[in-house]
């Protein structure tokens, strides 16, 4: 019935958003939403979609809506864009602490939360979260990268040029930082 019609639906939506026809992707969600709302992965895939095509109001509206039912660190990534896009850093910070509260070992969460802090010079908060980070994932390049910025921000050269090191052993070969 409308679950199947609805996931049919769903299925032509990210068809659609893999070709990169995004106003499409996003009305066919919309369709798929009529049929079935209470689906978390099709509020999620339509607020991808719309925040694709520049709707970040309701993109952020499905984000709220879907990530109760649907946890995923990538949303909670996209919530905290979304809400520094809208000019709104307090939603952006809540949307990080409630991501990794959920996932504190996801690295790609971390670093974009310790970005966040830096950019806003909070480098006290940012060092104590990459030093988690750190003790949780001791190979994420990223971290050592960041910690090795904040530790210079802060004045210890020393520490910065041996996260440095370490960052430089971590990181992929090719790495251009």
């Amino acid at each position: 019935g409308r679950a199947f019609a609805a996931s049919r639906t769903a299925h032509r939506g990210v068809v659609a958003g893999l070709q990169g026809d995004h106003a499409r992707a996003a009305a066919l969600f919309d369709a798929a939403h009529a049929l079935d709302s209470l689906e978390p992965d099709i509020r999620y895939l339509r607020a991808v979609a719309r925040a694709r095509i520049g709707r970040v109001a309701e993109a952020v509206t499905d984000l709220e809506a879907a990530l109760p039912g649907l946890p995923i660190p990538r949303g909670y990534q996209m919530l905290a864009d979304l809400q520094q896009r809208r000019g709104d850093p307090r939603a952006a910070e809540a949307a990080f602490v409630r991501g990794l509260a959920l996932f504190p070992g996801h690295s790609p969460l971390a670093v974009d939360y310790l970005t966040f802090l830096a950019r806003r010079e909070r480098y006290a908060e940012a060092l104590r979260l990459a030093d988690g980070l750190l003790q949780v994932d001791p190979s994420s390049a990223d971290g050592h990268h960041l910690r090795a910025h904040l530790l210079a921000r802060t004045g210890r050269e020393v520490e910065a040029a041996a996260s440095l090191r370490r960052f430089l052993e971590s990181a992929p070969s090719g790495d251009p930082r």
